[in-house]
């Protein structure tokens, strides 16, 4: 339970980080969160990630958001009726992207 709290975590900061040397919502961006997300045994198929906002200048504040659902393989929490544990990070951190974002592919 604990390690995929690490992971969700970990995969927001590290997506967070990309986007604000990219300056926004780019692939690499989400790239590295679904990789984080995989490396951690999560599926990253089945997280929701949101980066906003697109394009973000410098200084401007980059936002991540990371949810994925955990499943629990422990008899008693399945006996309380729960499979599954709603896991959740945010990671915000400002722009270090400079100059002119046109003709980019994102």
């Amino acid at each position: 339970m604990l390690n995929g709290q690490l992971v969700v975590a970990e995969a927001a900061r590290t997506g967070g980080r990309r986007a604000a040397i990219d300056g926004g919502a780019s692939p690499g961006a989400y790239q590295v969160v679904r990789d984080q997300l995989a490396a951690g045994g999560l599926d990253p198929a089945r997280a929701q990630v949101e980066i906003w906002p697109r394009h973000a200048t410098y200084g401007t504040l980059v936002h991540v958001r990371v949810e994925a659902d955990r499943e629990l393989h422990n008899p008693i929490s399945r006996l309380a009726g729960r499979s599954s544990l709603h896991l959740r990070s945010e990671a915000i951190g400002r722009s270090e992207r400079l100059g002119d974002r046109t003709g980019e592919p994102w």
